[in-house]
């Protein structure tokens, strides 16, 4: 079963949140390197302690305090209560760390997304999405489509619950596909607090970068639960291999599919030859064709409607901060 859509395109000159523009300053806090054993499964290193950190102050909300109650007359004394804000960060921050690789020569750069309240020591686990970046791309075109901001902003409103997203920078002098499951996801579920069943992680790609997410999901089935494609460009020669996965694979053992490109897009025919091989295969997969062209504008367009997809799996989780 698919499902197909389509919607209006419009170009994004600057990211619309909550009806108005946030600040450049606020898309794009400062990111620092730490040093990933400071993540550890069960405790955060407070914000302050953390080497050479810059966290802007928060865009989106402002921590507030109840009002202190009026001191009441002559015969009683009533103590006043102050709500707490929920935590220091209530905006995401970026952290850069590498993540050792046997399958490649060297270890995996990888920009990591944090959403508001991670550095708060609570002890919460949260669900994972590897977002993986297009050919002669870095993990930085996620941030020029605004992807700080729209998780932030959807996470405050309710509408995605917070999650850790992680950006590798693709290697292709390797097994990329067999570094990205067999060492990055561990990596990342030793480092950081993670919910580390398949359920709870998520992967996905644009560009090329979905070509590598497809070799990787269907490589390793049972590691990702959902998989997203948009703007697809199928690695050359692939096809073979991923004709074979997905006969040799269950529908039930698969990821969820979600497969979006621009009517406008030269590589449109990649995207509907995977529908037409997961259709004829009754694998349930979303399908659509929306206006656009392949490139940046595309992608910011519609990076809120990946999101809320990711997280529509995981509506068992809490929302908010």
């Amino acid at each position: 079963m698919r499902k197909r859509g389509s919607s209006t395109y419009f170009l994004v000159g600057s990211l619309l949140l909550a009806g108005c523009a946030l600040p450049v300053a606020a898309q794009m806090p400062a990111t620092f390197v730490v040093d990933p054993a400071v993540f550890t499964a069960s405790t955060a290193t407070p914000l302050a302690e953390l080497p050479s950190a810059t966290v802007e102050p928060s865009a989106t909300t402002a921590a507030t305090a109840s009002p202190v109650p009026a001191a009441p007359t002559a015969t009683a004394t009533i103590q006043p209560t102050i709500t707490e804000s929920p935590c220091l960060n209530p905006q995401g921050v970026y952290v850069d760390l590498l993540a050792p690789a046997a399958q490649l020569a060297k270890p995996i750069f990888t920009h990591v997304y944090l959403p508001p309240c991670y550095l708060k020591d609570n002890g919460r686990a949260y669900p994972v999405l590897y977002l993986l970046h297009g050919m002669n791309q870095t993990p930085d075109i996620w941030d020029q489509v605004g992807l700080l901001a729209v998780a932030d902003q959807l996470i405050l409103n309710g509408e995605l619950p917070p999650l850790v997203i992680v950006m590798p920078r693709i290697n292709e002098n390797g097994d990329f596909s067999a570094a990205l499951a067999v060492d990055l996801v561990p990596h990342i579920d030793a480092v950081l607090r993670t919910l580390p069943e398949r359920s709870h992680r998520a992967l996905g790609g644009i560009s090329r970068g979905g070509g590598w997410a497809l070799r990787s999901a269907l490589q390793y089935p049972q590691v990702f639960g959902a998989l997203g494609l948009h703007s697809l460009a199928i690695i050359w020669g692939d096809d073979n291999r991923i004709t074979k996965a997905l006969n040799r694979n269950p529908p039930a053992t698969l990821p969820r599919f979600y497969l979006d490109i621009g009517a406008n897009d030269s590589l449109q025919v990649s995207a509907a030859w995977l529908d037409g091989l997961l259709s004829v295969r009754n694998i349930e997969h979303t399908y659509l064709i929306q206006a656009g062209f392949h490139g940046p504008a595309y992608w910011r367009a519609h990076l809120p409607d990946y999101l809320r997809w990711y997280g529509s799996a995981w509506g068992d989780l809490p929302r908010g901060p």
